[in-house]
């Protein structure tokens, strides 16, 4: 700190001026050096808290890996596979993956039985007991081998043992063995006693000559008939339904090839539109009422035909094939008249059956360009 001599010789002379000025260093001082030991404060905070960080990021990672040596040591990988009974072939035939199957890897225990890969195989094919197949209740499941063999038991060393994964696994030479869920539909019979279901079928010799043997019988001419006749509504159903579909798809074709059709006569008339008539020029302004777009307008040269009309309001849209315009309500104009017909008047637009004829005493020439037989729509 400056003394007060020092402090006059800088040309400071009031004793006020120099007290006050070392009463706000003496601020200065403190304040810089609680800043300092407030820093030191959170360095050391911020250290410690980073050592205790990275300690439990080393413990955890050392447990994480801890945990995979210890599973390594009691656990085998193994791929799974589906395979469904193909009554056609009658073989199994192993399902894709776009069908729910493919391969599946999974690490199992060591010491798991087959029952246990049985039911893990159920869980990844069969999740929630459904599959694309049907349900695990309406088939008979079981383990097997690439062959559609049962694995039950495992033969080491010539001695047959039961199966574990590990035994397999040593059995099989292979480094992720592969099983397969081997999967049949159900019979109707299968849940009841087969000797049961054969006397059912084959009645007995008193059954079938005394007394009256039609009742204890399976497959009695009432039930054949039965059966036949419920076969023939089931046909008649079918063929109806059949019917229907073509008729429908017969319909979507018929309206494909009238929509392209109309197209093609609509590009064909857009092809003959006369350019529009410049406005600094001698025109004609044409205004129509479109069935379906409304009030529509041109500008035509004075010297044009009402056809340049009809073709300009054919390409505008497909529909209606064929129509009109007129001034006055069922008074068709003439293709043939000059635009000047339409002048000061708004002409409407009439849905017509059939085309209207080019030359009033012509009848055999159609105003869309072709000829009234033909029905191809060809160029003109």
């Amino acid at each position: 700190m400056m003394s007060d001599k020092q402090l006059e010789e800088l040309g400071v002379k009031a004793m006020g001026d120099r007290l006050r000025i070392r009463a706000f260093c003496e601020r200065k001082s403190k304040t810089t050096v609680e800043q300092k030991k407030r820093q030191d404060a959170v360095d050391k905070l911020k250290s410690m808290l980073g050592h205790q960080r990275a300690s439990k990021r080393s413990h955890g990672r050392e447990s994480f890996e801890k945990k995979e040596k210890k599973m390594a040591k009691t656990a085998v990988k193994f791929e799974f596979g589906w395979k469904h009974w193909c009554t056609r072939t009658e073989t199994f035939r192993q399902k894709k993956k776009g069908s729910g199957g493919g391969t599946r890897v999974v690490d199992i225990p060591k010491v798991a039985s087959a029952d246990e890969c049985l039911g893990i195989a159920k869980e990844l094919f069969f999740p929630l007991g459904v599959s694309p197949e049907g349900s695990q209740d309406e088939m008979d499941l079981s383990l097997g081998d690439f062959n559609g063999c049962g694995v039950t038991d495992v033969r080491v060393d010539g001695e047959l043992l039961p199966f574990t994964a590990e035994r397999y696994k040593a059995a099989t030479g292979f480094t992720k063995p592969r099983l397969y869920l081997l999967s049949k539909e159900k019979l109707p019979y299968d849940s009841g006693d087969e000797k049961d279901l054969l006397r059912a079928m084959i009645p007995s010799r008193d059954a079938s000559e005394g007394g009256n043997g039609s009742s204890q019988l399976i497959g009695t001419s009432k039930e054949r008939e039965e059966y036949r006749n419920k076969l023939a509504l089931e046909v008649a159903a079918s063929l109806k339904q059949d019917q229907a579909k073509d008729a429908i798809n017969k319909e979507i074709v018929r309206a494909q090839e009238e929509g392209a059709q109309l197209e093609r006569l609509r590009r064909s008339r857009s092809k003959r539109v006369l350019p529009e008539a410049e406005e600094d020029g001698s025109f004609l302004l044409v205004r129509v009422r479109h069935t379906s777009l409304g009030i529509v307008t041109r500008r035509f040269p004075v010297d044009a035909a009402m056809w340049n009309v009809y073709d300009w309001i054919g390409s505008l849209s497909c529909t209606p094939k064929y129509f009109s315009l007129s001034k006055e309500p069922k008074v068709p104009i003439s293709p043939a008249e000059g635009v000047q017909i339409s002048h000061s008047h708004l002409l409407t637009m009439t849905v017509e059956d059939d085309p209207l004829p080019l030359i009033e005493d012509d009848g055999e020439v159609a105003f869309h360009g072709y000829h009234l037989g033909d029905e191809t729509l060809g160029t003109p």
